[in-house]
């Protein structure tokens, strides 16, 4: 039984309507145009590439040519091909072609702008796994250099690796170290295999690239999501909470210095009822009678047994940490009693400032001349002022007869 025959006409007109609707697929899809280049030796070989195959093998006028080259140029690339835009002959072109390759696309100019990339990149902080996939492109960018140039075969060598290394976070180093010990010393089962015989070699620098490419694989993964990006933040909360417990504990000490509420703004700060360190009553240590009652010697005893800072009477802080300009030691003394005034500190000490002790040596020390007070255990009505030397490697104090008696 024969086959049934097509007919030829039908079958022709088949084949034109895919050749229509193929051709309308191909109209519909965007302009496929080759990027600007600026002068980058990286992006050069992939420039060139493209160049030649979306307008030179499209263009048969020489003319036409070298208009888009200088129209998919820019930078310094455009001003080395500037000077002939306006010649006219059969190989314009191509001149100008041949000085931007040659000026761009040699290949040891493209190594030493792998290696110069390679050499500043930006040091990967540990738990970066965004920055350290980027690495990982880049070298394997690298990688695919490395056969069209001769130029990048160093890479392979161990100093080029140290040198890269230097960029990525400590806990890659140590697990690359395992992977170059492996080749250098082989497996357990190369060693029992061969002996003394096993000759290792350094991993090659393919090798780096599939380990970095791995790793950043792994640093992206999707159980990593969210945490690296919130490891600052937490340690910084650590950080905090161990400064809020000292706060809170200083708190409980003193009833009266003020706490952060947590659902005010930070400015904002919790009243409490007013509270005396010195005697526990309902009101601050500036208003306690008791307090200002005592002498100054009485004021600095209980002020030490009570733990409380000799200007504010509060606690939780320093004396020198206190925002208070007055200290409470010496407010509504009694006039004998009251400390000497800036006045008669400057009139006591504008003859000298300081005392010199000359030894045999060419060298001196000197000492600060002080204004103070004096007065007997037994009489303390009494008050003498006068001046001290004050020595920080004495141990001991001395006084004159004549100021004793």
């Amino acid at each position: 039984m024969n086959a049934p025959q097509t007919d030829p006409t039908t079958d022709v007109l088949e084949r034109l309507a895919l050749l229509l609707s193929s051709q309308n697929k191909r109209h519909n899809l965007p302009t496929i145009e080759p990027e600007i280049f600026s002068g980058d030796a990286l992006q050069f070989p992939m420039w060139i590439r493209a160049f030649e195959s979306l307008v030179e093998d499209t263009t048969l006028s020489e003319q036409d040519r070298l208009f888009y080259l200088s129209k998919y140029t820019a930078g310094e690339a455009k001003r080395s091909i500037s000077g002939f835009l306006n010649l006219d002959g059969p190989d314009v072109y191509q001149r100008a072609k041949c000085v931007i390759k040659k000026r761009f696309g040699e290949r040891f100019h493209v190594a030493e702008a792998f290696k110069k990339k390679l050499t500043n990149w930006p040091k990967i902080k540990p738990g970066d796994g965004q920055s350290l996939r980027e690495y990982a492109d880049f070298l394997v960018q690298c990688n695919s250099a490395i056969e069209s140039t001769k130029y990048l075969d160093c890479l392979n060598s161990c100093d080029e690796n140290q040198k890269m290394l230097r960029k990525m976070p400590r806990y890659i180093i140590d697990r690359w170290n395992r992977i170059i010990d492996k080749w250098l010393y082989g497996t357990d089962l190369d060693r029992q295999r061969y002996g003394d015989e096993f000759e290792g070699s350094f991993p090659p620098f393919s090798e780096f690239c599939k380990f970095v490419s791995n790793e950043a694989r792994i640093a992206c993964g999707p159980g990593l999501i969210g945490i690296t990006e919130s490891s600052t933040p937490r340690s910084n909360e650590a950080r905090k909470g161990k400064a809020t417990s000292f706060a809170t504990s200083s708190a409980m000490q003193e009833k009266v210095e003020p706490m952060k509420d947590k659902n005010k703004t930070e400015t904002e700060t919790v009243k409490r009822a007013p509270y005396c360190n010195i005697c526990a009553g309902d009101h601050y240590g500036v208003n306690c009678e008791i307090f200002m009652g005592m002498n100054v010697d009485d004021r600095k005893a209980i002020a030490l047994k009570k733990g409380v800072c000799f200007k504010c009477l509060r606690k939780g802080h320093l004396v020198k940490e206190c925002k208070r300009t007055n200290s409470l030691l010496f407010a509504n003394l009694p006039q004998d009693d009251k400390p000497v005034s800036s006045q008669e500190t400057r009139a006591l000490s504008v003859e000298s400032t300081s005392f010199q002790i000359d030894i045999d040596t060419a060298t001196g020390y000197h000492s600060p001349i002080v204004p103070v007070r004096v007065h007997h255990k037994d009489n303390p009505e009494r008050i003498i002022k006068t001046y001290a030397v004050l020595d920080n490697q004495s141990n001991g104090c001395f006084i004159a007869n004549s100021l004793a008696n």
